[in-house]
């Protein structure tokens, strides 16, 4: 972040923003996109659900047992990360967008199986 003729200028660091949000309630609650749109795909067919604020329930990554993220970098503003848990068919693929220099999740995609 940086401050030039009275404006400021954010450009959150990814990593540093992905260490918060898969920890912390707050960063989740505040950089989600709602209704978050979450896609399910199952033998070639799509649902899709939206997610209210209200209805959110908060994931501490890290406490998750044999997680295993993958991280891509899609564009300079996109960025999906892709939670899976080690055999057990769980593959979600969050899908993240900088807007005015902050991170939010904007998506979700769940290919478990």
């Amino acid at each position: 972040m940086f401050t030039a003729d009275s404006k400021t200028y954010i450009d959150e660091d990814f990593d540093l923003f992905f260490k918060k949000f898969k920890t912390q309630s707050s960063t989740q609650l505040s950089r989600i996109v709602f209704p978050l749109k979450s896609v399910y795909i199952s033998h070639d067919e799509e649902t899709v659900e939206h997610t209210n604020r209200s209805d959110w329930k908060f994931s501490n990554f890290d406490t998750i047992k044999k997680l295993i993220t993958k991280k891509s970098k899609v564009s300079n503003d996109r960025v999906d990360v892709v939670l899976a848990i080690e055999d057990t068919g769980v593959h979600v693929i969050y899908h993240f967008e900088k807007r005015k220099g902050l991170w939010w999740l904007i998506k979700t995609t769940d290919g478990s199986t």
